[in-house]
């Protein structure tokens, strides 16, 4: 009978912490995103969300490259928050510089980490959609629920 009460009590820590966890990621996605100039930080993250679940049917700023509606800042935002998420060891200077002359070098460093953290958001509503039980944590994550 104890060993149920231990798991009981094991699971619903676990629950709590990955409560914990999803909210954390939003606030310091929330958090770096307020000091980023205009759009761009809403930008990045819709396209991390974008590309991290093809599946998902959103993409409406997958024809950015030749869409007229961008200026050449959110490009060059785009154009990072899609080499991040594909390979972040691919950053170069050349994909930095558009936007070191156009923000801050704070503002740079947040939307970095406005990008990890919608990466990170997005990847783990991936893996937690599955379960049914966790349906909460998957929409504070910003993830559909539901089995593919």
């Amino acid at each position: 009978m104890a060993l149920d009460i231990e798991d009981t009590t094991m699971a619903a820590e676990q629950r709590t912490l990955r409560i914990e966890a999803a909210l954390g990621l939003r606030e310091v996605q929330l958090a770096c995103a307020a000091h980023v100039p205009g759009r761009l930080a809403g930008l990045a993250a819709q396209r991390v969300r974008e590309l991290v679940d093809p599946d998902s049917g959103r993409h409406e700023l997958a024809g950015w490259p030749t869409a007229p509606d961008f200026t050449p800042l959110e490009r060059a935002v785009l154009a990072f928050t899609e080499q991040f998420v594909m390979d972040v060891n691919g950053i170069t200077d050349e994909l930095v510089a558009p936007l070191a002359a156009a923000m801050t070098r704070d503002e740079v460093y947040l939307l970095a980490r406005v990008v990890q953290a919608a990466e990170v958001r997005a990847r783990a509503g991936l893996v937690l959609r599955h379960e049914p039980a966790l349906a909460d944590i998957v929409a504070e994550l910003g993830t559909p629920a539901g089995v593919r």
